[in-house]
């Protein structure tokens, strides 16, 4: 018997000794969520303003065009729930924080994320790279506690082929912002594809309760804000008409509706850049997100009539 175990033991700890080492190999690799904390990080001193949201605001928000010093925190798919874990963990580092911006999209109120298997990986990019823990998924998923799982066993043979010398961050500017070639936006930008997009977003509409805990997510980020005694500004992000015009009113509405209601209990501004006409096809990336061009725009737009009066600038 104790022979036994001996065999197994030598059989099994170089597993183990490769399996370690490979999970800390992956570990090292620059992704978007890494490289998102650890430029956040190093800026925390100095941040002023904080944009939160999805990836309406990583690609139509340039720091860099702007007038005080801004970090990009937003991210593809980023629901409130993750710009509130990460505001909460983070905000009590930043004291020249003055300003926050907290998107809301089309989808942000109703379109439940956390339910949508498309997305789920991401969640757990979370968990590893930002320390937040998931909202109700499974505790014996693999991907919890390997990344290896997380990656995929395809894709990290892939990296082991490389040498582990991969960069998947390379997008990410410092200041958190992505900056997207403008080649092909017009391909990507028609009445069909609009539809398809917003489609998307429809059938992701979760029930009551779960609109309702985004909602509460929505209001906590409010509550710390206010706390705080930090300006949130609240801010809708320019579309294009070919999405914009498949939008379903009933969600429009109800997005409306819950701003309102929060202004009336935390008054904070809200501005609305959804069907803003000084936004034309080439500012586009595609359907719902600027280009570089867009962002330099829209970056000109919000420090002239949001950062520049907070700060009383003329």
């Amino acid at each position: 018997m104790k022979k036994n175990l001996i065999r197994i033991f030598i059989f099994v700890f170089p597993l183990i000794i490769a399996f370690v080492f490979i999970e800390y190999k992956l570990y090292k690799i620059p992704n978007s969520y890494s490289k998102k904390r650890f430029y956040l990080e190093r800026n925390l001193e100095h941040i002023e303003v904080l944009c939160l949201g999805t990836s309406q605001i990583l690609y139509g928000i340039n720091p860099e065009s702007l007038s005080h010093k801004t970090y990009n925190l937003g991210y593809l798919s980023q629901t409130l729930y993750y710009d509130k874990s990460i505001l909460q963990k983070y905000i009590d580092k930043m004291p020249k924080l003055k300003v926050v911006f907290i998107c809301v999209s089309y989808p942000t109120f109703f379109a439940c994320n956390e339910s949508n298997k498309i997305e789920e990986w991401r969640y757990y990019f979370y968990l590893h790279f930002w320390g937040i823990k998931l909202k109700d998924f499974p505790i014996a998923d693999a991907r919890r506690y390997s990344l290896l799982t997380l990656y995929t066993p395809e894709k990290t043979v892939d990296f082991i082929k490389k040498g582990f010398n991969v960069n998947l961050a390379e997008t990410i500017d410092t200041n958190g912002y992505s900056r997207m070639d403008t080649t092909n936006d017009i391909k990507n930008i028609s009445d069909s594809l609009g539809k398809v997009r917003v489609a998307l977003y429809n059938n992701m509409a979760g029930t009551t309760k779960e609109i309702q805990s985004i909602v509460t997510d929505f209001e906590e980020i409010l509550i710390e804000l206010k706390k705080k005694n930090i300006h949130a500004v609240v801010i809708t992000m320019p579309v294009y008409h070919t999405y914009s015009d498949n939008c379903l009113p009933q969600y429009l509405e109800m997005n409306k509706k819950i701003i309102s209601d929060m202004q009336k209990k935390y008054n904070f501004k809200y501005f609305n850049y959804f069907y803003d006409n000084r936004f034309y096809v080439n500012d586009f990336l595609d359907n719902d997100h600027l280009n570089f061009i867009g962002s330099n725009k829209m970056c000109k737009i919000i420090d002239s009539e949001i950062i520049k009066p907070i700060y009383n600038v003329n």
